[in-house]
């Protein structure tokens, strides 16, 4: 996966409650691990603008390429927030909400209220 590609991470909201309740899996977008979105609101550029320069200064300090990414989760009316992630997490978008699909098809073939749901 590459910068900008919409991920999934089986994040499925109500997941837990009735096959009725459950939400679509939230979307993230993975980002560059220099994009200034990600250094904005943390202490590793305190106090200025996280210019490309105070980026690399910042990575620079690294001994070594984080083994996370940054993704930027879109949690809909909650607004979005960067989490930083392990690669191993991830999938595509479209991965996760076939995965999705099948899991709540699943979930509803399991109550015995439903057997016509699924």
């Amino acid at each position: 996966m590459k910068p900008g590609d919409a991920v999934g991470a089986e994040r499925w909201p109500y997941q837990g409650a009735h096959p009725d309740c459950w939400g679509p899996p939230w979307r993230g977008t993975l980002l560059a691990v220099d994009d200034p979105r990600v250094w904005a609101p943390t202490l590793a550029v305190y106090g200025q603008e996280p210019t490309p320069a105070a980026i690399a200064e910042h990575l620079g300090r690294w001994p070594s390429r984080p083994t996370s990414v940054p993704v930027l989760w879109d949690f809909g009316p909650h607004g979005e927030v960067i989490h930083w992630e392990r690669p191993a997490r991830l999938r595509s978008y479209a991965d996760d909400a076939a995965a999705w699909r099948a899991a709540r098809a699943a979930a509803y073939a399991s109550w015995a209220c439903c057997p016509a749901a699924a």
